[in-house]
C-alpha cells in the first residue's frame, strides 16, 4: 500500500484544488490529519481536538499539502518507532 496515497485519500479535495503550493489546509500538528475539529472558542479563545491522535491545543497548522505530507509521513514513522520500542 502507498502510504502517499493514503495521504491524499484523508483530503476530500474537489478537482484541481491541492494542485497548487498556494492551497492551504488546516491540519492537527502532531499527525497531520485534516480531521481536526474546533471543540471550544469565542472569549477564551479557539481550542481544537484531533480524533486521530488525541490532540488537544489551540495550535492548529494551516500548509500546503507539500507540508501536510511531511507531518503525516514524519507521524507515522515515529509511531511505528515507538510500536517496535513496546
Amino acid at each position: 500500500m502507498n502510504e502517499l496515497n493514503d495521504i491524499e485519500e484523508d483530503f476530500e479535495l474537489d478537482e484541481g484544488e491541492g494542485d497548487s503550493d498556494e492551497d492551504l489546509f488546516m491540519v492537527c500538528p502532531v499527525c497531520g490529519s485534516p480531521s481536526i475539529y474546533q471543540a471550544l472558542g469565542m472569549i477564551t479563545g479557539q481550542h481544537f481536538k484531533c480524533p486521530e491522535c488525541n490532540y488537544s491545543g489551540s495550535l492548529v497548522i494551516e500548509g500546503n499539502m507539500e507540508m501536510v505530507k511531511e507531518i503525516r509521513e514524519k507521524y507515522r514513522k515515529d509511531n511505528k518507532n515507538d510500536n517496535r520500542k513496546e
